[in-house]
């Protein structure tokens, strides 16, 4: 062989490994590339999610403050706002009610409202009677009749009808404290 034939090798293969270089600084750069935009996506991913997030708990804290606003105008009524309604329900009926005690719950100090309850008595023919404990369970504030007691009196009326006595207790929440 020839000097000029061994220089010809020598070169090729010296190209061929140039080539083969290349060809594999460019992949490791393809790779590298493909990696950060993988950990890019990832970081957007995260960072979306963790708006949305924020956005959902910004959201829920002002719907909660809402509501809660809501909840205290609704419920924020006195013993006296409670006691007209009851008596307002006793009239609707046809029977006069009367509230024969008051009691409170447990009064904490930091809290806006406070349970009480109240014992309601009424008289009247039956059918009276039953429509003011049905006013009594659906009264247009937040409210729960506790107990439900009627009871048929022996004496009766000139018209000959026989008079019922209902006696109800009823719980609500109110914004004024009872004594007790």
């Amino acid at each position: 062989m020839n000097n000029r034939s061994v220089r010809l090798a020598w070169s090729l293969l010296a190209m061929g490994v140039v080539a083969w270089l290349g060809v594999g600084i460019a992949v490791f750069a393809l790779g590298t590339m493909r990696a950060a935009r993988v950990e890019q996506e990832a970081t957007m991913k995260t960072m979306t999610a963790l708006q949305l997030q924020q956005l959902r708990t910004q959201t829920l804290a002002r719907a909660t403050e809402d509501d809660r606003a809501r909840l205290e105008s609704i419920a924020s009524q006195d013993a006296a706002h409670m006691i007209h309604i009851i008596e307002a329900a006793g009239t609707d009926a046809g029977v006069v009610t009367h509230v024969g005690q008051a009691m409170s719950g447990a009064v904490s100090n930091s809290a806006v409202l406070h349970p009480a309850s109240l014992i309601v008595e009424a008289e009247g023919p039956f059918p009276n009677v039953v429509r003011a404990a049905q006013l009594l369970g659906s009264l247009p504030v937040p409210s729960v009749v506790d107990s439900i007691e009627l009871n048929r009196l022996d004496m009766l009326t000139a018209s000959k009808v026989p008079t019922w006595r209902l006696a109800v207790t009823v719980r609500f929440l109110t914004s004024s404290i009872i004594p007790l």
